[in-house]
């Protein structure tokens, strides 16, 4: 009897036995292809890092913007471009338009994006844009995700140790301090909880260690989006003294 064939014949190629079958042939992505996939990635990675920040901050997420996403889709800023996120704190709701690093140097698209937000009328919500580079900025950003992954809902007793612990200390002690008040497991943990919850706040511009300078949080009725380097975009029927032209904020990046 004859053994098995050596050889087979596929699609009129012959293939030896150890010949690997042959690849299938994909059609190679355009420049503007991905151009596109990369803007559609940079503008979720920057949504998702903005909306971080701003519960860390004290700030409720509500969502996607739609309706701001549309009108910038039409005046020329896809999904690949720039996107918008609405959040709400102390019964203020915020509209952030959050460009991409292209869209942010690019003069032209960086003026659509402003006159947009200009053109938000003044009644409905505040709006403001958040630089790419301020919502990358380190350390305040690991910090910030540190503290959103690691956090731990606080027990009963653990906001009154904190405080106590605080007030001792001059109104401000170090994270390790109030984990020794705390003195129970995930100490840490508990606090970050503490601080996304806004009994506490800590300072996320230098990397988190045991001598981070923690405080209780600020009793205030405004969002802190100036410290976070975000820019209030005012239009006429606005309080100009929030504009980014009073705070002599430049329109442009350098």
């Amino acid at each position: 009897m004859r053994g098995r064939p050596k050889t087979a014949e596929i699609d009129g190629r012959l293939m030896l036995p150890n010949h690997c079958f042959p690849r299938r042939r994909v059609r190679p992505l355009s420049s503007l292809a991905w151009r596109l996939r990369r803007g559609y990635s940079n503008t979720k990675r920057l949504r998702y890092e903005v909306s971080v920040l701003a519960v860390v901050h004290g700030a409720i997420r509500l969502g996607i913007e739609q309706e701001l996403c549309q009108r910038l889709a039409q005046a020329g800023l896809g999904e690949d471009a720039v996107t918008a996120v609405r959040f709400r704190a102390w019964d203020v709701v915020y509209d952030v338009i959050v460009p991409t690093y292209r869209t942010w140097t690019h003069p032209r698209l960086h003026g659509i994006a402003l006159s947009v937000g200009l053109r938000v009328p003044a009644h409905r919500h505040l709006t403001l844009i958040a630089p790419p580079a301020e919502i990358q900025a380190e350390p305040r950003l690991g910090n910030a995700h540190r503290i959103f992954h690691d956090k731990l809902v606080p027990i009963r007793g653990d906001a009154g140790s904190a405080i106590r612990c605080i007030e001792e200390h001059g109104g401000q002690a170090s994270l390790v301090a109030c984990e020794t008040a705390l003195g129970s497991p995930f100490a840490k943990e508990r606090i970050f909880g503490l601080v996304f919850g806004g009994y506490l706040e800590i300072d996320l511009t230098a990397e988190i260690a045991e001598q981070s300078i923690v405080r209780i949080g600020r009793d205030t009725e405004s969002f802190d989006w100036a410290g976070l380097g975000w820019r209030m975009l005012a239009n006429d029927e606005q309080d100009p003294s929030n504009s980014i032209e009073a705070t002599a904020v430049p329109l442009y990046p350098r």
